[in-house]
């Protein structure tokens, strides 16, 4: 055993010995345990995009709303909040008890001018935020990101410390659970000016108003002992807070092995290994947020469209074995995205383009037309090592080759080289899997209409369509909307939906409440308790 987790095991049962918590009824007064992948680069909210990251400022930072356990918003900063009936303008009423607090010396009451600094700082274009996007149905917040408005026309007001107003462009029903994401966190001004450029980027630089504040960080790249977040419950959090701390671990070499031997409280796994996790009677949630597919680049020889719709045409879906946790699909919308009380695939059925050898071979011979060769050959099929949804992968490209004479490779690469290549843009197509940020069509769709999205895809028609859906105010005209949009996307043959994947997230077997949301991977451990056999 290392000696990293040697001393927990030692501080743990210390902490336990001193605080009688430890011992109630009630299963508070614990420390939960989790590995992570990967050291965040930032844990400010404004700009922050790994999953490790997210998921830690998910336990430090407090927004005006929150998501409970069933996925549905509620107060958090925000005691109450009123909508216009134009959907348009947002007032929140905000808590006066919420106090900011670094664990050392710094100490200050949140108030509505936090939310309005975080703000501006997101859409600043001085910030260059990556993560900006989602938020732009705020009132003149494109522009300011384009650098044509001030950033003090941005609709988002103080009208006093604890009373904000945010007027949106446009109505957008999920805007409430876009408030509950990161880059609506908020953000002490006077804190932030403290940190003289370094705010986010170690344990002295990040202030908590929420459930956990930031204790210890500790990482090298260079030795695989001792890299670890150590947060601690926030005392001046007027909420319940149940654990007394969370310690995450980094790059962990063996992280099941970890959960198996009770040193980590939770994991998330699929196929084959969720099974036996299952076997082993472990409480777990199950959600199929992610779809898989075949990401064609258009900047490549793909930029001819006739190639793409051979391909795209020409695969079945008939494969010789199922992956448990794995189930083929034609759309890129998965069954788990919900509208209020129906599912997306509930109000408008299936979506999809089905397979159709005659015409793909027809665009095929388009393609080789336009290319003057009498084959295609020697492409890269890019993907990620260690997935089941390679030998999918495999049994489409057989097709090609048997149909077309269409031979290409399927290359895989570790994470880190596969994410390098994706963002590069140096690649021919690429076995992608799409994950969405929140519960709508819009996360799966919108990276698709972003300039400099990794298929490299441009569609008025496209994006107008999806920019139509996210502003619709009744469920049932936004869905008909997202459906046009992503039938667009798969006509225009820019990605292949090939399989759902179903995530399992399995806990420890006197744990508790601990809440996972599948679109942001974020574990919330606020109300997390060890109940003792």
């Amino acid at each position: 055993m290392k000696f990293k987790r040697i001393l927990a095991v030692l501080l743990t049962a210390a902490i336990c010995f001193a605080f009688t918590s430890c011992n109630k009824d009630d299963g508070s007064g614990y420390i939960f345990k989790y590995d992570i992948s990967g050291n965040p680069r930032t844990l400010d909210p404004q700009s922050a995009k790994d999953d490790s990251a997210i998921l830690l400022i998910a336990n430090i930072f407090e927004g005006l709303l929150r998501l409970d356990e069933n996925g549905d918003v509620e107060p958090a900063v925000a005691e109450s909040y009123t909508v216009s009936e134009d959907g348009l303008t947002y007032k929140f009423t905000l808590r006066e008890d919420v106090y900011w607090y670094d664990g050392r010396d710094f100490e200050e009451q949140c108030t509505a001018h936090d939310f309005v600094f975080a703000l501006r700082r997101l859409f600043n274009p001085a910030a260059k935020s990556t993560v900006a996007s989602a938020l732009f149905c705020i009132r003149n917040s494109q522009l300011i990101n384009k650098g044509l408005v001030p950033v003090d026309q941005l609709g988002v007001t103080a009208d006093s410390d604890f009373e904000l107003t945010i007027t949106l462009d446009y109505p957008n029903p999920l805007f409430p659970v876009l408030l509950t994401t990161a880059p609506a966190m908020p953000c002490s001004e006077s804190f932030f000016e403290k940190t003289e450029g370094r705010y986010g980027l170690s344990a002295e630089n990040i202030a908590s108003n929420g459930a956990f504040y930031v204790h210890s960080w500790n990482y090298d790249p260079w030795s695989n002992t001792n890299n670890n977040l150590i947060l601690r419950r926030n005392e001046k959090n007027p909420s319940t807070v149940y654990p007394y701390g969370l310690n995450f671990f980094i790059d962990e070499p063996n992280p099941r092995k970890d959960f198996t031997d009770g040193t980590i409280h939770s994991y998330i796994a699929s196929g084959d290994e969720a099974a036996e996790l299952m076997k082993m009677g472990y409480d777990y949630t199950e959600n199929d947020n992610a779809v898989w597919g075949i990401l064609f680049n258009t900047k490549s020889i793909f930029a001819d469209d006739n190639l793409r719709k051979a391909l795209m045409l020409d695969v079945s879906r008939q494969f010789d074995k199922a992956t448990r946790g794995y189930a083929v699909t034609t759309s890129i919308i998965p069954r788990a995205i919900s509208f209020v009380d129906s599912t997306y695939h509930e109000l408008v059925g299936e979506t999809g383009v089905a397979p159709d050898r005659t015409l793909a071979k027809k665009y095929y011979e388009k393609a080789l037309e336009k290319s003057g060769s009498t084959a295609l050959t020697g492409l890269n099929l890019i993907a990620p090592d260690n997935i089941a949804v390679k030998d999918y992968a495999s049994a489409i490209m057989q097709d090609w080759q048997a149909d077309f004479s269409f031979y290409c490779n399927l290359k895989t690469m570790g994470n880190s080289e596969y994410q390098a290549t994706l963002e590069s843009g140096d690649f021919d197509f690429a076995l992608v899997k799409l994950t969405g940020e929140y519960n709508s069509p819009s996360a799966y769709l919108k990276p698709f209409t972003l300039s400099g999205n990794m298929a490299n895809y441009s569609s008025s028609e496209f994006s107008t369509l999806a920019s139509q859906a996210e502003k619709a105010i009744s469920a049932e005209k936004s869905a008909e909307l997202y459906k046009k949009a992503e039938q667009t996307l798969l006509e225009d043959a820019v990605f292949i939906p090939v399989c759902t994947q179903s995530e399992y997230v399995f806990f420890g077997k006197n744990c508790r409440d601990i809440i996972y949301n599948p679109f942001t991977k974020t574990m919330i451990y606020q109300n997390a308790k060890y109940i003792k056999d």
